[in-house]
């Protein structure tokens, strides 16, 4: 071997040994990112002293890989919103028959709402859309109406829940009126079965607008301007109620379609009063929840055994501004020790807060005078001074509290 190919093998030789000595490294510090996607051995636990009699259960790997975790969490997830999707109202229209042609209308029928803000977030590009998910269900979709949906939703832009900064947030509902739908889209629907999606997202990440109008005339976010929805705002219209656009899809389907129902996609309640009676009335309405991964397989399940053998008895937990409903019979002190708790645990910045009372007329004042006497006399302070409320968690967040505040002394 000449001298020059010595040092060619030798520099090779050298280079393998640091290419395995890296991978080497990186396995070993990365290993329990590589068991979870490519799957591993099973964990071993080793005590320390005073540790032996300690629960480690709780780390048992149950599944070889992120494919089999994978597929038992897709499971869950149709197990959960098929037992917790709500049948709100239901005129005989549900449930379908197996082969029913359904128009699939509203922007989030193509686009829907999969999870929450901050916590609940998912990825949509791993996600069943609604339109896979009800056809897997055996309903024959019409794919002009859903097409022309689908081609043309990014061209309404909706909310944009940014964590902790509503100077960038923005608050479009981004329903697409029907009178913008092509007219080939238009006539698709006639002699079909609707089903009118109406979306919003939410959660921990962000607040929903309760003035839509007040807060795009204030300018709190540079990114909610002024655009063609926003011109059918009127004052006092909220975020979760139904828009002019939203009603205008509504309207379309009662007028051409056989039944109407409409499916909330949301992750928050909704004021649906419009959809119960009236101009607007659907013939059902299904509560869906957010979808999460694979959760539009189970949507379509629902739709086709709305009103079967198996209804559930239900429990509704329905969020932030969820009301304590106190009637006459009650143990007055507990009930305000309770209402007290609902709202001032934790300054009152929990998902959960117990923030409207619905009291019965003839308790009200002596209630309110309690509750009064009892928020009065409350110490507020330096946490570590072990007051009964500190301080809210930013400027931002004390603002929007003396905000709801003053509109409730106005």
């Amino acid at each position: 071997m000449t001298r020059r190919g010595f040092i060619a093998s030798g520099a090779t030789a050298a280079g393998l040994v640091g290419v395995t000595v890296a991978a080497n490294v990186g396995t070993n510090m990365f290993r329990s990112l590589l068991d979870h996607y490519l799957g591993g051995r099973p964990s071993t636990v080793e005590h320390v002293e005073g540790s032996e009699n300690w629960d480690t259960a709780y780390y048992d790997a149950q599944y070889r890989g992120r494919t089999q975790a994978t597929a038992a969490a897709n499971e869950i997830v149709d197990e959960i919103l098929g037992e917790g999707a709500v049948l709100l109202k239901n005129n005989g229209a549900l449930p379908l028959a197996a082969g029913t042609e359904v128009s699939l209308l509203g922007r989030y029928a193509a686009d829907p709402i999969y999870g929450g803000a901050g916590s609940g977030t998912v990825d949509p590009n791993a996600c069943v859309n609604m339109h896979d998910g009800i056809a897997a269900a055996g309903l024959n979709i019409n794919e002009t109406a859903f097409g022309w949906i689908n081609d043309n939703y990014s061209n309404y832009p909706k909310a944009e829940i940014t964590m902790d900064d509503p100077s960038t947030a923005t608050y479009y509902i981004g329903e697409i009126p029907f009178s913008a739908y092509s007219g080939e889209a238009q006539a698709s629907i006639s002699g079909t079965t609707a089903l009118v999606v109406i979306g919003r997202g939410g959660g921990e990440g962000g607040d929903l607008s309760r003035d839509l109008l007040g807060d795009l005339n204030s300018g709190v976010s540079k990114n909610f301007t002024a655009n063609d929805e926003t011109a059918n705002y009127v004052e006092g219209q909220h975020e979760l109620e139904l828009t002019v656009e939203e009603k205008s899809v509504i309207a379309a389907a009662k007028a051409n379609c056989d039944k109407t129902i409409v499916i909330v996609n949301a992750s928050t309640p909704m004021e649906l009063g419009p959809l119960m009676s009236g101009e607007y009335e659907a013939d059902a309405i299904l509560c869906v929840g957010s979808l999460g991964a694979t959760g539009s397989t189970a949507v379509g399940q629902s739709i086709m055994r709305c009103a079967a053998s198996n209804i559930k008895k239900i429990g509704l937990e329905l969020g932030g501004k969820s009301p304590n409903i106190i009637f006459a019979d009650v143990d007055l002190e507990a009930a305000v020790e309770w209402a007290m708790i609902g709202i001032f645990f934790n300054q009152g910045e929990v998902c959960c807060a117990g923030s409207r009372i619905i009291i019965e007329e003839s308790i009200h004042d002596a209630f309110v005078k309690r509750f009064a006497e009892r928020a009065n006399a409350m110490t507020i302070g330096n946490p570590l001074d072990n007051p009964d409320m500190g301080p809210l968690v930013s400027e931002g967040q004390l603002r929007d509290v003396l905000g709801y505040v003053q509109k409730g002394i106005e």
